[in-house]
């Protein structure tokens, strides 16, 4: 991860971590990696391809609306993940996390499956859905 630095009077700062499905660090082998970083004045800051899973970026301090940002990042073959309101401070870096899934992975439980033709035992009175709301498992 990366490792925050000491921030100016007027920047704060904003330490990106981007993980994959398995919950691991975003390896090399994703292509086109692109951060966005807008601030709470919807002003963009920053678009651009990155390499790695950990970045570190000094972001200007308003002092009021504006420091809420929003962070996005997407990847090739990957779904785009995004936080809001990312609420900065000068004296403390702000982690984000965010988790990048690969669209290619087929698979998935075999209910929820399209050629199934419908959400089989995921939902209905005793379905898995069900079960969760229950919260019991049973």
């Amino acid at each position: 991860m990366a490792t925050p630095s000491i921030i100016a009077k007027d920047q704060a700062s904003i330490v990106l971590n981007i993980f994959d499905g398995s919950r691991q660090p975003i390896g090399p082998k994703v292509k086109n990696l692109l951060v966005r970083i807008i601030d709470g004045n919807q002003k963009q800051l920053f678009s651009g391809f990155r390499n790695g899973p950990s970045f570190q970026f000094e972001v200007p301090f308003y002092a009021n609306f504006g420091d809420r940002y929003t962070v996005i990042a997407s990847a090739d073959h990957h779904s785009q993940a995004g936080a809001t309101p990312v609420n900065v401070q000068r004296a403390l870096p702000q982690s984000v996390d965010l988790m990048l899934l690969d669209k290619t992975v087929s698979e998935r439980p075999r209910d929820l499956r399209p050629e199934t033709g419908s959400f089989g035992n995921w939902l209905g009175p005793h379905g898995a859905l069900q079960r969760l709301k229950r919260c019991d498992g049973t």
